[in-house]
This record gives C-alpha cells, sequence and structure tokens, in this order.
C-alpha cells in the first residue's frame, strides 16, 4: 500500500522517466562507443605486425604475453641477385610485379609462412597485398602455374604458384611443409609474426623485447602499413572513427554528468517529499524499524524500476540500430551499468542517512 501511494505520485512517475531516459541515452552512448573502439581496434590489429627475428629463439617470451596474439614461425626469402622483377614470366608485361611490391622489411625480401596440407612439395600461396591484388585482378588465373625464384641464405629455390589470395596489407607467401621444414633445419635464425591486442600495449611489448636485442643484425620492429583498398586497414576510416570516438567520449561525459547533477536534484525533491510522510508515519504509531523500511522499500523500488526500465528502452534502441545498420553494438555494457549501480547505492545510503538525521527519529520515544 504505501509502494503504490508512493507510485501513484505525478512527481515519482515524472523522476522515473527523466532518469530512464538519460541513462538509457549514455548506455546507447556507450555501447555505440564500445563499437567503434572495437572497429578501430580491429583496423589497427589489421594494420601492424610484431617482427621479431633474433639469434635466440623467443616462442615462449612471446606466447606467455596474453596482449600478442596470432604468432607464426617465419622466413625471409630474398631476391636472387637482387633481381627487380617478382614473378619468372609474368603475364602482366606492361607493370610486372616487382620484389618491392611484396617487401615491407626491405625492399628485396618476402615472409614466408608455413601453407595449408594441400601444398606438395614447391607449390606455394602467393599473398598479395590488398591493393596488388585488385590492381591484378584481370590477370590472377594468368599468375596460376607460374613460378618464383627466391634465395635462402645462398640457396635457390623454385617456387611454383598453386594459389592467389588478398592478405590484407602485409604480402607473404605460404609454402609446403616440406619446403618449411627445409628452410628450419637450414636457418639459424628464430623469425616470428605477430600481432598486438590493442594500440595502448604496443610501446611496452617493444621495449619488453628490445631487452632480448642482443646482435646488431637481431631486429624487433612493428611496421604499420595502411590500405585505402582495404577496409580493414584504411587509415582515413580509422582516423574517422578515432574522431567520432572522442566525440561520443565527451558526450557522455556530459551527459553523465547531467545525469549525476538530476540524480542530485531528484534525491533532494524526493527527501523533501518524503520528509512530511515520514513524520506522518511516526506520528501514525509507526515504530523506528518499520519507518527505516517503508523509506527503503520507497527509495529503492524507484530506482529498481528505473533500472529495468532504461535497460529495456537501451536494449531495444541497440538492438533496432544493429538490424537497421548491421551493426555490432554491444547490447548491454555491464562496467557502466555496475557504476551506475554504485551510484545510486552510495546516494541512496546517504539520503536515507540526511532523512533519519534530519528527521531526528532515534530521539523520538
Amino acid at each position: 500500500m504505501i509502494i503504490r501511494s508512493f507510485f501513484r505520485r505525478t512527481t515519482t512517475r515524472t523522476y522515473i522517466a527523466l532518469l530512464t531516459i538519460i541513462i538509457a541515452a549514455v548506455c546507447v552512448l556507450n555501447s555505440l562507443n564500445a563499437f567503434l573502439g572495437n572497429q578501430a581496434n580491429k583496423i589497427y590489429i589489421n594494420s601492424m605486425r610484431l617482427i621479431v627475428s633474433t639469434e635466440q629463439d623467443l616462442y615462449d617470451v612471446l606466447r606467455e604475453n596474453e596482449n600478442i596474439i596470432n604468432i607464426r614461425r617465419g622466413f625471409l626469402l630474398e631476391s636472387p641477385e637482387d633481381s627487380i622483377q617478382f614473378v619468372d614470366e609474368d603475364p602482366n608485361f606492361d607493370k610486372p610485379l616487382s620484389w618491392s611490391s611484396f617487401s615491407y622489411l626491405s625492399l628485396t625480401s618476402v615472409t614466408t609462412y608455413l601453407g595449408d596440407n594441400d601444398l606438395v612439395e614447391n607449390e606455394i600461396e602467393l599473398g598479395f597485398s590488398s591493393l596488388d591484388y585488385y590492381n591484378s585482378t584481370i590477370f590472377l588465373d594468368d599468375y596460376l602455374g607460374k613460378t618464383i625464384t627466391a634465395d635462402y641464405q645462398g640457396e635457390e629455390l623454385k617456387l611454383v604458384i598453386k594459389k592467389v589470395y588478398d592478405a590484407g596489407p602485409f604480402p607473404e607467401i605460404k609454402i609446403s611443409k616440406s619446403i618449411y621444414d627445409k628452410l628450419e633445419k637450414k636457418d639459424n635464425r628464430y623469425f616470428y609474426s605477430s600481432q598486438i591486442k590493442h594500440e595502448k600495449f604496443e610501446e611496452s611489448i617493444k621495449n619488453d623485447l628490445l631487452k632480448y636485442k642482443k646482435e646488431e643484425e637481431d631486429k624487433i620492429v612493428v611496421p604499420h602499413i595502411f590500405s585505402q583498398s582495404s577496409d580493414g586497414a584504411n587509415y582515413d576510416i580509422l582516423e574517422k572513427m578515432n574522431s567520432q570516438i572522442k566525440l561520443l567520449k565527451n558526450v557522455t561525459y556530459i551527459l553523465s554528468a547531467i545525469f549525476l547533477i538530476m540524480f542530485i536534484i531528484i534525491s533532494k525533491n524526493i527527501f523533501e517529499d518524503l520528509e512530511t510522510t515520514l513524520k506522518l508515519e511516526y506520528m501514525l504509531g509507526f515504530n523506528k524499524k518499520n519507518i527505516h523500511i517503508n523509506l527503503i522499500k520507497r527509495i529503492f523500488s524507484m530506482y529498481i524500476i528505473t533500472i529495468i526500465l532504461s535497460n529495456i528502452l537501451s536494449t531495444t534502441i541497440v538492438f533496432t540500430l544493429n538490424n537497421k545498420y548491421n551493426l555490432g553494438m554491444p547490447v548491454l555494457n555491464f562496467n557502466f551499468l555496475i557504476i551506475i549501480l554504485l551510484v545510486i547505492l552510495i546516494c541512496n545510503l546517504l539520503l536515507i542517512g540526511t532523512i533519519n538525521n534530519k528527521l531526528n527519529i532515534t530521539k523520538h520515544k
């Protein structure tokens, strides 16, 4: 009965509506911000490589770092006698592929990794950069069966192209198990390519790995390549997203400040509304314990309903946006929800304490 009468008040319903809207708005902005942050981080991951080439095997060091992912053992194949043309008898006579277009660590080398099990002997899969893949579309099938002559520590390798694919911004070659084993036995260095989970970890990871650099030939670098032809590593898209994230964060901070101000004002108004009611309950013979319980019921029930309604509203909005625009916004931001709950809990405890002190209930007989 007491709870019902509390919710019948127009002011109570108004407070719930206002808080529901502001909390839902902040939740939606947080979800959008998280979505854009994830998309920007995907572009960062796709546009970078952590390259470690050392005399000491650092595989265990890389594997033990939870912020390093997609670790691959590889090899660097060199251009024979500094040859410029990459593919022997290139079908694109006007603009043949060059070693430099497949090299991002030097002008005359290409990174090589273990390919699929269906590769045998000297067969390879040739991974074009997105730009070269797009520019070579009409010649792609013509490259199948062509050979690439490469050098590995003084030994000439004749590699036959079995398949071509878009490797993103970082061109590469995938080799058969037999060639891989052959190179591994011959190799006296350890070359690993990997990726970093988030840009914020890059500097610390690089500094930690530099401690293992002993020889002048040791290489620990983080190259970045942005490609206009690949949305997954497009610099303009990344810059636009970062700008949007910064704007959304500022808007979220402003709305959060508005929510806090509204919460304080509403709590003050609730205090003034309940002050007379609680005094009346005491005069009607309610004991101190029941007055405390009724006070807690009123305040917490209002904010619990507000949180439930705001989550339903924000979930509906996010779900609608995801379906309409094919987005991947998280439906619930649990970290933000926990912060809201903590703010409400702390403020409510302060409010209850303030009401008790002002009414001076404990001094009445």
